[in-house]
Parts: structure tokens; C-alpha cells; sequence
């Protein structure tokens, strides 16, 4: 099983035109994990002793509000790394809740393996600080869409998740979100989720079925993220 699991992690875009002699020692630092779909992976205010990378599955990102209901950060999948960007600091503590949405393998790499080996490695060290960076676009991305209406807001989301090689069944894009999720992601209510993804349903532009989002035509998608 967990040659299968060593494969998976070396088709991971992270490794992409590496060798496996600077490969196999990064791969040698850590160990392979799994939790189940509500599992907490970690909590907000733990130690983080480990920076995560995930070979398959999904997490969402939460952290408690003032009422202490989890608002929700960001959704990751296959090859985001969790944990990264607080790992060069000493004592550091993770400021998030990394809750899985499905079944999940990661990769738990001890930080000072991180440190010493896997941010010594140019290429890796390179294609972490671009995802950083993505993630960074996206918050921005996020605050010139907070006016917008609800459509675009949900149409732009989806198309923007699309980017992060998402699984995909019989040529359909697949997610495993709730309209909840979506909501509190978007800082939306459920409702108005609802009728707005009911409204890309009818369109057949998406489709919903236990728990899943399925996008059918992305073209008609595109087009209402880019509605003014």
C-alpha cells in the first residue's frame, strides 16, 4: 500500500520533472496518513510540529468566530501543502482548524525534516512559495468579489476551484461541497446558495448529488464569473 501511496506522491506537481535521487530522500523524511471525511486533522492553537501534503483528497480550513461557528478559510486539495507557511517559526502554533471533506492521505513531514531537507531543495522550495503565493492571490481575489451578486460570486468560486485539479468522473468536474460549505465559505446565507446553485442546476450548468458539485459546462460557468 504504501508504494502505491509513494507513487501518488511522486506524480504529485510538486515533484514534476524531479529526479527520484532528490525525490526519495524527501519522501524518506516522513510518513503516509489518513483520516476520514469530519475528521480534525489539526486543531487551531496546536503546536505545528508537522507540515502536511495532501496525495488525495480534500480539507477545508476553518477558524472559529466571535460565536465560535467555524468560518471557512479555504478548501484545499491533491498537492496543497498544510502547515507550510508558519513552519520556519520557532513555537509556532497552527491558526487554523484542517478538517477533511472526504477520505484523505497525506504525507506528515516532521518540520525539522521540512526545514533541513525539503526547503533546501531549490525546486521544491520555489514551487511552495508560488503556491503560497496563489493562496495570497486568491484572498485579494476574494475581496474584489465581495460586492458582487451572488451568481457571480458562486459561478466565479467554482471556476476558480477548477484550477486546483480537482477529481474527476466520467468528464464531469467534481467537488465534494455542501451548499453550507459553499455559504460559509462565500460569507453567504444557505438559502441564497441554494437558489443561486438551484438557478445553475436548471441551466444544466451544474449538478448535485450526494454532496458532490458537479460542473457540466464550463463555458456557461466562466461566462456568469465573469457577469459584471
Amino acid at each position: 500500500m504504501d508504494n502505491l501511496k509513494t507513487q501518488n506522491c511522486k506524480s504529485l506537481p510538486l515533484f514534476e520533472g524531479m529526479p527520484d535521487d532528490q525525490i526519495d530522500p524527501l519522501i524518506n523524511s516522513g510518513s503516509f496518513v489518513s483520516v476520514q471525511a469530519g475528521d480534525l486533522l489539526f486543531e487551531m492553537g496546536a503546536r505545528a510540529d508537522y507540515v502536511y501534503l495532501i496525495i488525495f483528497g480534500a480539507m477545508k480550513l476553518c477558524k472559529p468566530n466571535h460565536e465560535m461557528v467555524d468560518s471557512i478559510i479555504n478548501f484545499v486539495w491533491r498537492g496543497a501543502l498544510l502547515g507550510s507557511l508558519v513552519a520556519e517559526n520557532m513555537n509556532a502554533k497552527y491558526p487554523i482548524n484542517a478538517i477533511a471533506l472526504e477520505e484523505t492521505c497525506l504525507f506528515k513531514i516532521p518540520k525539522q525534516a521540512y526545514l533541513e531537507l525539503w526547503m533546501k531543495n531549490g525546486t521544491i522550495r520555489s514551487r511552495i512559495q508560488n503556491q503560497l503565493m496563489q493562496r495570497v492571490l486568491d484572498m485579494q481575489k476574494d475581496k474584489e468579489m465581495i460586492t458582487a451578486p451572488a451568481l457571480v460570486r458562486v459561478s466565479e468560486f467554482l471556476v476558480r476551484l477548477i484550477s486546483l485539479s480537482p477529481a474527476n468522473y466520467s468528464n464531469k468536474t467534481c467537488f465534494k461541497l455542501t451548499r453550507t460549505d459553499v455559504a460559509a465559505r462565500l460569507n453567504l446565507t444557505v438559502e441564497t446558495v441554494i437558489r443561486t446553485m438551484s438557478k445553475l442546476t436548471k441551466e444544466n450548468i451544474i449538478e448535485t448529488k450526494e454532496h458532490h458539485i458537479y460542473v457540466l459546462d464550463m463555458k456557461k460557468l466562466v461566462d456568469y464569473s465573469n457577469t459584471n
